[in-house]
């Protein structure tokens, strides 16, 4: 990426988009993930990109059950950490809709439009 020196090994895809086992009961999808050379700078730098990639997929309508799980987990998380601004910034315009389950428990959705250009 640039010609620094490499001091840091980067994933590729970024690791955050894999969930970690104790959201996904004991799996663990963060093995023998493929890392290039990087240096410390451009590591570092590209963490809001990675973070904001991880929101953006986890709410992808049809995702299988790991999805789910990692955005019930990890991603959930991340949004709580950051007091909702990554939602903010996945999308341009957007809509909250609450349904009722058969439970009585209320579900939150978010509909909008996606930041395309950042994707």
């Amino acid at each position: 990426m640039c010609e620094n020196p490499p001091t840091s090994r980067e994933h590729v895809p970024p690791k955050c988009l894999f969930p970690e086992s104790k959201d996904v009961k004991g799996q663990n999808f963060r093995e023998n993930l493929i890392t290039v050379p990087s240096c410390d700078l451009h590591n570092s730098k590209k963490s809001k990109d990675d973070e904001f990639l991880m929101v953006s997929t986890a709410g992808i309508i049809g995702n299988n059950s790991i999805g789910y799980h990692h955005k019930l987990g990890k991603v959930d998380r991340a949004i709580r950490r950051s007091s909702n601004r990554l939602i903010e910034n996945v999308f341009l315009r957007k809509k909250h809709y609450f349904f009722q389950s058969e439970n009585n428990q209320f579900i939150e959705v978010i509909w909008g439009t996606p930041d395309y250009d950042r994707l």
